[in-house]
């Protein structure tokens, strides 16, 4: 598929008058909330802290720009895009999803975590759901750990959002990952629902929001579609008939990859990685080494728990029966 295709089949490139900053609490309601509290949706959740959004609504809530306000305003301004292309994108619905305050303000602008990382131990809590703080938060690194049950709406929000908005480069190096949550993790009934009332308000719609999983599948293998990403999507998984279908070892443990080394180098970051992808029999793995990191002064200190710094210990004499099987 071309960008011209699925830019037709989105409705083309949302525009407005308005910037988000511009909308006052009518606004919104008529733009988003009203479909879930006025057609039987209020028992969907929010994206990170699983609270339902008629309970949030009456204590904390907030729309979250999965593409932050900020990131969109710049890019699109540096890109010279007309201001109604920009305030159409602060004002994009299909942009938007509901979440808690105070895990919006935390989020910020921070990239999200594709990797698995654990989510740093902390003292912030959620009223409404306290559990939350195992499911969504901060890693090491600094970035923003998605609940496994929303990675496929975060990640088709973002690749929507990247291919209308001509976004090039935004999460360039989590575009395979993403791809792999957008089919992993198939749209939900709620979401074709909000994707049809979006197109019934405003003639727009993310085509990657679909009951036909070939053609999602399809949109997501195209390379021409992502022609500037990384790598192709290598052995997309089939969509997974239950929990027992995942991938299973890794979520909560490590492991060895055996490979060979297909591209290695060092991003822009101001805490830089060694990133790399390593090819096995099957598929190509993407990998990131941490050679730099900084204190993160929003993250409450744990005791016990070293502050956000990289820490090696070296031995070079380390004997162990493993090496010899290696």
């Amino acid at each position: 598929m071309e960008r011209a295709e699925f830019l037709k089949k989105a409705g083309g490139v949302f525009t407005s008058e308005q910037d988000y900053k511009d909308w006052n609490s009518k606004d919104k309601y008529e733009n988003f909330w009203s479909f879930f509290l006025d057609n039987n949706n209020g028992w969907v959740t929010s994206v990170y802290a699983d609270i339902p959004i008629a309970e949030l609504y009456r204590n904390g809530h907030s729309i979250e720009h999965i593409v932050p306000q900020s990131v969109l305003k710049t890019r699109l301004a540096t890109a010279g895009k007309p201001q109604a292309v920009i305030n159409g994108a602060t004002t994009n619905p299909l942009n938007f999803m509901a979440a808690y305050s105070d895990l919006n303000s935390r989020r910020s602008t921070r990239e999200f975590d594709t990797e698995g990382d654990s989510i740093i131990p902390n003292t912030w809590r959620v009223p409404l759901n306290p559990i939350a703080v195992t499911q969504t938060g901060l890693d090491f690194e600094g970035e923003w750990v998605v609940p496994s049950r929303t990675q496929g709406d975060v990640a088709r929000c973002v690749l929507y959002m990247m291919l209308v908005y001509e976004l090039d480069g935004l999460y360039e190096e989590d575009i395979d990952n993403m791809r792999r949550w957008a089919l992993v993790d198939p749209p939900r009934d709620w979401e074709i629902a909000f994707n049809e009332w979006v197109f019934n308000q405003s003639e727009i719609r993310n085509p990657l929001i679909t009951k036909d999983l070939e053609e999602l599948k399809r949109m997501l293998e195209s390379s021409s579609l992502f022609e500037t990403t990384l790598a192709d999507v290598p052995n997309l998984p089939a969509q997974p008939q239950s929990i027992s279908d995942l991938p299973q070892g890794l979520e909560d443990g490590y492991g060895v990859l055996v490979g060979q080394i297909e591209t290695f180098y060092r991003d822009l970051d101001d805490t830089p990685h060694l990133l790399f992808r390593v090819k096995d029999n099957e598929k190509s793995w993407r990998g990131s080494i941490n050679v730099q990191s900084r204190f993160d002064v929003t993250v409450e200190p744990t005791p016990g728990v070293p502050a956000n710094n990289l820490l090696v210990y070296v031995n070079e004499d380390w004997q162990h029966p493993i090496t010899q099987r290696i």
